[in-house]
Parts: C-alpha cells; sequence; structure tokens
C-alpha cells in the first residue's frame, strides 16, 4: 500500500527496479559487495582502508604514518575527482553543523589560544570526514567501509596475540567453567594491547563486531561469511579481556538490535512477535553471559548498594562532569575554549563524555552544533525508514541507525566528536543521506515541470479570457460545443 503525501517529499520511495536492487540483489541473482575499481568505488575502497587503519596502527610508533599517508592519499584523489568533476556534491545539513563546530572552535583560539595543538588533530579528522561524505555516497561504498573496518580487526588480533596469550588461554577463556572462567593469575590486567587503553579497544571490538553484522545482514553473496567470521571473532577476542564497561553495554545494545538487522520481509503480526521474542531470548543469553565475562564484577558493582561510590573510576568520571558543567556554567554561550577541561579543571584529562566536553569547552554554541549533527540524520533516517516500500534498503537504513545509536551511547561515556574512525563513517552515512535527498528531487523533476507548465497554460489562459471576453465557448475555434 502506497504511503500518503505527508511525508517529506525528498524522502519518498523511488520507483522500482533501481539503486536497491543493483546493491542489495535480488532472489534470482546476488551482486557483489565490491564493483571493478573504477569511479567513486575505487576511491570510496582507498577511504575504507584509510578508516580500518586507524585503529590498526595509529597507536604504535613504527606504523603511525600508515593511516597518515593513506589518509594524504585519499584527500588528494578525492581533490581530483572533485575537480574533475561537472559539479560539487551537496553537503548534508548535519555535516555543515560539523564543519560550522569545528571552525567555531577554530575562532576561539583567537583569544584562547592554549588548545592549538589539540585543535590541529580536531581539524585534520574535520577535513578527513569532509572528504569522505562527498565521496562516499552509495549502500556499496558504505557497505565497503563497514567490511574493510571489520576484516582489519583480525590483523589487530594478530598483533596482539602475544599479550592475549599472557592474559590467559584465549581458548580455555571461552568456554565457561562451571560458573567461572578458566584465566590465569593475570586476570586482573585489563587488554588494551596496541590500542590507547582498554576502554579504546573495547569500543573498537564492539564497532567490528556490528560492523559484520551489518555487511552481513545487507549483501547477499558468500563474501558476507567469511567478514562475517572474521569480525566476530577477532572482535569478541579483542573485546573478552579489555573489562570496558562501555562494551558490555555494546552486547546488550546488539543483543537489542539483531532481530531487526536480520530479519526478513513476512507479514506484520508475525513479524513484530518474532521480533520480541528474538529480542527476549538474545537479551537473556547476554545476561547470563555477562557475569562469566573477564572484570565484569566492575559493571555489577555499579548495581550494589554504594552504586557508583563502590568503584573509584566511575565516581571520578562524576565530578569530572561535574566540574565540566560548573566551567561551563562561568561562560555558558562560548565556553572555556577548545582543551580547555583538561587546562581548567584540575583533573588533566578528557572529561570522558562528548557533551560535557563540548558543554565546557564550546558553551551552547558548541552544543547547538554537535547537537544538529547527532540528531538530524537520525530524522531522516526515521523518515526513510517510514516511508520506503523496498524491505531490502529498509534494512540497511535500520542497520545504520543502529551504528549511529551505538555511536550515541558511546559518546555519553567517551569524548567522540575527534575520533578518527568513527567520525568519518558517520560522515560518509551523511553522505548517502544526502544522495537519498539528490535522487529523490530529481525523481520528482518531470512532475514538477508537467505541474509548472500547467500552471503556465491556466495563467496564460485567464489571460486571454481577460483581454477577449468570451461568454460562449462555441465562439472559439477548436472548443467542441
Amino acid at each position: 500500500m502506497a504511503r500518503s503525501d505527508s511525508s517529506p517529499a525528498s524522502l519518498r520511495e523511488r520507483p522500482p527496479g533501481g539503486q536497491a536492487e543493483r546493491i542489495f540483489g535480488s532472489d534470482k541473482s546476488a551482486q557483489r559487495i565490491v564493483s571493478p575499481l573504477s569511479g567513486n568505488t575505487g576511491l570510496a575502497l582507498v577511504f575504507a582502508l584509510t578508516i580500518a587503519c586507524v585503529p590498526v596502527f595509529s597507536y604504535q610508533e613504527g606504523l603511525s604514518r600508515i593511516p597518515q599517508y593513506l589518509a594524504a592519499i585519499a584527500a588528494g584523489m578525492a581533490c581530483i575527482g572533485l575537480a574533475s568533476g561537472s559539479r560539487l556534491p551537496r553537503i548534508h545539513p548535519a555535516m555543515m553543523a560539523y564543519v560550522g563546530f569545528t571552525m567555531f572552535f577554530g575562532l576561539t583560539l583567537i583569544w584562547r589560544p592554549w588548545g592549538l595543538d589539540a585543535y590541529q588533530t580536531l581539524l585534520k579528522v574535520c577535513l578527513l570526514s569532509l572528504a569522505c561524505h562527498m565521496i562516499i555516497r552509495s549502500p556499496r561504498q558504505l557497505l565497503l567501509v563497514f567490511a574493510c573496518y571489520s576484516v582489519m580487526a583480525s590483523v589487530t588480533l594478530l598483533l596482539n596475540v602475544e599479550e592475549l596469550k599472557s592474559i590467559g588461554d584465549v581458548g580455555a577463556a571461552a568456554f565457561p567453567s562451571g560458573r567461572h572462567m578458566v584465566l590465569s593469575d593475570s586476570e586482573a590486567k585489563r587488554f588494551a594491547g596496541t590500542l590507547a587503553n582498554a576502554n579504546i579497544a573495547g569500543l573498537y571490538g564492539i564497532m567490528a563486531i556490528l560492523g559484520a553484522l551489518i555487511v552481513f545482514f545487507n549483501v547477499r553473496q558468500g563474501v558476507r561469511w567469511p567478514v562475517l567470521l572474521l569480525g566476530i571473532s577477532s572482535g569478541t577476542m579483542i573485546m573478552f579481556f579489555t573489562g570496558s564497561r562501555k562494551a558490555m553495554l555494546g552486547v546488550l545494545v546488539i543483543s537489542l538490535a539483531l532481530p531487526w538487522l536480520g530479519w526478513q520481509s513476512v507479514g506484520t503480526k508475525r513479524r513484530g512477535s518474532g521480533r520480541i521474542w528474538l529480542m527476549a531470548i538474545l537479551l537473556l543469553v547476554a545476561v547470563v553471559l555477562l557475569p562469566h565475562l573477564p572484570h565484569s564484577e566492575r559493571l555489577f558493582l555499579l548495581l550494589g548498594s554504594e552504586g557508583i561510590k563502590a568503584d573509584g573510576s566511575s565516581e571520578a568520571r562524576l565530578y569530572m562532569a561535574l566540574r565540566a558543567m560548573q566551567l561551563w556554567w562561568e561562560s555558558p554561550l562560548w565556553g572555556q575554549g577548545f582543551d580547555a577541561f583538561r587546562r581548567l579543571s584540575g583533573f588533566d584529562g578528557y572529561s570522558h563524555s562528548t557533551f560535557t566536553e563540548v558543554l565546557c569547552n564550546g558553551g551552547f554554541l558548541g552544543g547547538l552544533l554537535i547537537g544538529m549533527f547527532y540528531l538530524l540524520p537520525i530524522k531522516d533516517m526515521a523518515t526513510i525508514i517510514r516511508s520506503r516500500l523496498d524491505a531490502p534498503e529498509r534494512k540497511f537504513v535500520i542497520s545504520l541507525l543502529v551504528f549511529w545509536g551505538m555511536f550515541m551511547l558511546f559518546s555519553v561515556f567517551a569524548v567522540m566528536f575527534d575520533s578518527r574512525d568513527y567520525m568519518p563513517i558517520c560522515a560518509a552515512i551523511c553522505g548517502y543521506l544526502q544522495e537519498e535527498h539528490r535522487r529523490a528531487r530529481e525523481s520528482l523533476h518531470p512532475a514538477r515541470r508537467r505541474n509548472r507548465s500547467c500552471r503556465r497554460s491556466v495563467t496564460a489562459a485567464k489571460r486571454t479570457s481577460n483581454v477577449f471576453p468570451v461568454t460562449n465557448p462555441a465562439d472559439i475555434g477548436g472548443v467542441d460545443k
């Protein structure tokens, strides 16, 4: 049944047999995830490898230049490709807000220049994200990014396999023995490996798992199976020993979202009840397995009678958030300047939350800009999900919405606005949404031209009737009596 005209015109469904069937395949024939390296698909592969190499090599002293060189090559190729094109692609409003967010902090450096060194990282991330936004515009290219990101987690695992062995026997730790895990005496050590810290390693493992699931449920070719196996196995082993509470919450979110990622189109009542039952089963499995994870006591300490006070790390982060709000209240409109929390709070670090960090450093204006970046794509994705009748494409947008929700959840507990891997992926998602607007507008142009032609004919007829008043239509030649 067709949707009513109440949905925005720029996000209504496109004619059948178009982009969705070519990308996601059909029941009779499936398409490859990667087309021959020509045009923007080859350039998208360069960006996908750049994003995937960031967590793998950036924190290693001898290999940290690899993602930098790849980013420079990708940016140069993007400039050449955009310069040779007939027109520049439009920028999504959320991406414009992020660019404005970066420029705003650049202006604050004029009177508060102490954050110049840290601002260079934000500026580089913004330029890379903008390039990804301009180049990566199709579902095929986005799936390529998720596939590369998940597969490269296996490289991270190989680089850290010795440390994982020193923490415990990974093979024995994968199965519970009674109610406890078979671990070595070094269980108290949280795994970080070649990544910056254990929390970053935990987030990386969860995102590798989620990326593999997105590829698996939106690609019909056999290549989805190795992506799934490599992504889930590598991400699980990396995440398993980190003891990150964010990663544990990520496991719960994936358990809740999995029925919506992979459910096929069946009857409405059957689809809804089946999703609820599957979500309940997965949630029960996750709740049963969570107590057996190494360092799971870090999560359950917060549920005790003492609450946050039972865990020193959580109590310190609460004080950081309160201090950030106190500094924001001292300068509510402009904030204290970029990287001001590290300088003024007395904690010698960041506030462990994107939103408190932005309010402290950028005030209301910075919070407004980053809020637009987070919320506008959600509005667009929700509109597409409600208005599209194409089941594969709706499932793809639901997958993107799950990724965006996971990114927002992690942003509550970590500073993510200058993330060198997650921000370019989010910018690419915004590029896809903007391309959806463009395709919808182009599909509506013929109807608009017909409407304008009809309006011009009516106007001309009115002008003619005013100059030559007609009382009887039979007096005009060519008009039937």
